[in-house]
């Protein structure tokens, strides 16, 4: 086969992209109080403090060291930036994994929103809904999986 013949054969060869599009994982809080937001361990951009009424988005990644991601978020704040240890904590974690988004909702030390509705869910409607009505987990450990361009948002205090 000529040289001429094989590049013309491997500009026609369909590959994948190099880059897959992703979404955004986005924390509204619907609260009447703000909340605190931590990342992982090796995130240096936060915490932040979400206003009542008011969202923090951040495009998906997986983190180089553990892998997914755990948005921590608190009503307190601990000394240093990172939440108070020990203190209640709601984590939402999220893990690309090729075209798929794997998110999950739990909380640490306690239940922080306690008596606040919390709903993990996409404008995708494809996408599973995780429900805390009571703000609160009633049942055990839950993941759901989307596409990995869908939007994954934790809403705070729902109506």
């Amino acid at each position: 086969m000529s040289t001429k013949r094989f590049t013309l054969l491997l500009l026609l060869t369909p590959t994948a992209p190099l880059v897959s599009a992703v979404g955004y994982a986005r924390v509204q809080n619907s609260c009447y109080f703000p909340v605190f937001l931590w990342g992982d361990q090796f995130n240096t951009t936060l915490p932040m403090i979400i206003s009542a009424t008011s969202e923090w988005d951040e495009k998906m990644t997986n983190d180089l060291y553990t892998g997914g991601r755990t948005l921590k978020i608190g009503l307190e704040a601990g000394p240093q930036t990172r939440p108070d240890l020990g203190k209640p904590q709601t984590n939402f974690a999220y893990f690309l994994d090729g075209d798929k988004v794997l998110y999950s909702l739990g909380d640490l030390y306690g239940d922080p929103f306690t008596g606040h509705k919390l709903i993990l869910r996409s404008p995708d409607k494809n996408c599973r809904v995780i429900e805390w009505a009571a703000g609160v987990n009633p049942r055990g450990s839950e993941m759901q999986s989307c596409g990995s361009e869908s939007d994954v948002i934790l809403e705070l205090c729902a109506a």
